[in-house]
Parts: C-alpha cells; structure tokens; sequence
C-alpha cells in the first residue's frame, strides 16, 4: 500500500442534533503518494441512480487538478468507491465489485487509469476474513462480530479502529457521536 498524503472529509449537509435523525452522506477524498486520487462516498440506502451518481463525481474529480494547457498524460489515476448499506446488484452474491473502461467485444483495457469500486454491506456474512479487505468489510458492516481479535491481528489500521471504538464503550450515546464524526 502506497501512504495518503492528502485526506479531506467532504460532508455536504450537516448532521442531525438528536440521535433518531436520519443521516445522509460522507464522502472522504484521498490522495496517495503516487497521485491516485481517491472518492469514497457512504450511502445508506441504494438506488437506481447509484451508477450515473458514481460517474458524476468520478468526472468532477477526475478534471479537477489538469489546468489549461497541461499535458492529458499528467491526469493522475482516479478510483471511485461506495460503500452502500442497500443492495444494488441482486443478481451477483459478491460484496465487492470493480468497474473498468473495457472494449466490449475484446475485453481490452482502455486505461488503467479509471476504476469504479461499489460495495453492498447488506452482503457481508459473519465470517472469519480471509483477507485485510474482507475484514474491513466485516468491521463496517458487524463492528460486534465475533472474530475482533483475529481481525486486529491482521491490520493495524484495523487494530486502532477497533481501539476507538472501545474507547467510546457501548453506550448508545457515545456511539452516535463517533457516527458522526
């Protein structure tokens, strides 16, 4: 993994001042040190205009750091993610999919610099992770499951997760206060 030299929280609306409020989005941007950028956006709920939304923003950010009269090769490679609390896709079983600009006929890669990532939390089973990913998914869909241990032993960036949200104990309280920061 390539460490992120630039994180901004992007959050468009406000949050609600009492708990039972409803919470729309969180985005975060990212830029690691190799100059990908990065979008990953929370939403609660999924919709048919999920796709057109990833395209949207994926442009805005994709444009955003070529001036006029810079070179196209200096675009920098530009991932876009959601994380969706709904099902989008029911006819694929997976979490996790990854969208690309693809040749129909030949599957040819037209430019490895454009990825799409949607991930479906309602599909994520309580499970033993396989892998770093998985666990991550596994932390943001059941952060109470039962293999908390294992998983903090596999990442430290896992591991400090899981620490902060013991820090918050489980009082109902404290937790939307985490939530929403």
């Amino acid at each position: 993994p390539v460490p992120i030299e630039k994180l901004e929280v992007r959050d468009p609306h406000q949050f609600p001042y009492e708990p039972d409020l409803k919470v729309s989005i969180l985005d975060i941007r990212a830029q690691d040190q190799n100059r990908r950028k990065f979008n990953i956006e929370m939403q609660l709920t999924s919709s048919l205009a999920i796709p057109a939304r990833l395209i949207y923003y994926f442009a805005r950010l994709y444009i955003s750091d070529l001036a006029s009269g810079e070179q196209y090769d200096e675009l920098a490679a530009t991932y876009e993610v959601m994380i969706l609390d709904g099902v989008l896709f029911h006819d694929h079983p997976g979490v996790h999919s990854i969208f690309e600009f693809r040749e129909r006929n030949r599957g040819t890669l037209l430019s490895d610099l454009v990825e799409f990532h949607i991930l479906e939390l309602p599909k994520v089973p309580v499970q033993a992770p396989q892998t770093v990913l998985e666990a991550w998914f596994l932390f943001l869909k059941h952060p109470n499951n039962p293999y908390q241990e294992e998983i903090m032993r596999m990442d430290s960036a896992l591991k400090q997760a899981y620490e902060l949200l013991g820090d918050f104990g489980l009082d109902p309280s404290k937790k939307w206060e985490v939530e929403m920061r």
